[in-house]
């Protein structure tokens, strides 16, 4: 006589082979919300595209210059000013600002983004203070950190990096660094590639004991347009847009 607790057993164990062989058969859904999701990079543009004109402006948000930079609302007042020079009387489809900070994170880009779409990110002074104030560490102040990401981000960008972009990466700081080790080396290569890639740079708030010092770097690294200025300066003067042809491909 059969035993009935071995019979279900086996009644179990034949469904459950049932269905995995059923399922192995089964045809794998393909629709778009079962596809994994892959980043897709900006298209490059080709030559014959209007010239992509991109102004980073890395602002210090580390220490006692979270003071200047957000409650003072000297930042917001550059990047207005920015906006007004550079992109009032030409400003095209193709042109961007990116925001990236300076502080003891090494997390550097924050935004990104059209002159239009800046002004209706943040409206008023108050609103862009509390966007940098959100996303600063000011327990340090990564100088050439910060500075190393921001300008890898735009001489490495697939569109930014191209022969088709102008670039313009602004930097607000006392440039006074709290880093150990090798961070000066690494940041004086990417200031390398960066000029090779024909970008131009400004420094402004920068200690008056080292704008010169400053100088000599970015002119050592190839940077035919460069601006560097110390805190003292009340209207500083922002680096024009290269003109001449760019070298890379």
């Amino acid at each position: 006589m059969n035993n009935p607790s071995k019979l279900r057993m086996t009644t179990l164990l034949m469904l459950l082979l049932a269905m995995m062989i059923s399922g192995c058969g089964a045809p794998r859904d393909k629709s778009p919300a079962a596809e994994p999701q892959v980043f897709q990079g900006a298209r490059p543009q080709s030559r014959n595209e209007p010239a992509t004109r991109v102004v980073m402006i890395l602002m210090d948000l580390s220490g006692s210059f979270t003071e200047k930079m957000a409650n003072d609302g000297e930042a917001y007042q550059f990047a207005l000013n920015v906006i007004d020079q550079y992109f009032r009387s030409q400003s095209g489809t193709n042109d961007n600002i990116v925001l990236a900070q300076i502080s003891g994170t090494r997390r550097s880009l924050l935004w990104e983004g059209s002159p239009r779409q800046l002004r209706e990110t943040f409206p008023s002074a108050d609103s862009f203070r509390e966007f940098l104030l959100s996303n600063a560490d000011p327990r340090g102040s990564l100088v050439h950190e910060g500075m190393r990401n921001a300008i890898d981000y735009l001489t490495h960008h697939s569109v930014y990096g191209t022969s088709n972009a102008k670039t313009v990466t602004l930097v607000l700081s006392d440039m006074d660094d709290t880093s150990f080790g090798d961070s000066e080396e690494r940041l004086n290569k990417s200031l390398v590639a960066n000029a090779h890639n024909q970008g131009a740079i400004g420094i402004y708030f920068c200690n008056q004991l080292t704008v010169e010092d400053w100088k000599q770097r970015l002119a050592s690294a190839g940077y035919i347009n460069y601006v560097v200025e110390s805190e003292i300066v009340g209207k500083p003067q922002l680096p024009k847009f290269e003109v001449f042809p760019r070298t890379v491909e």
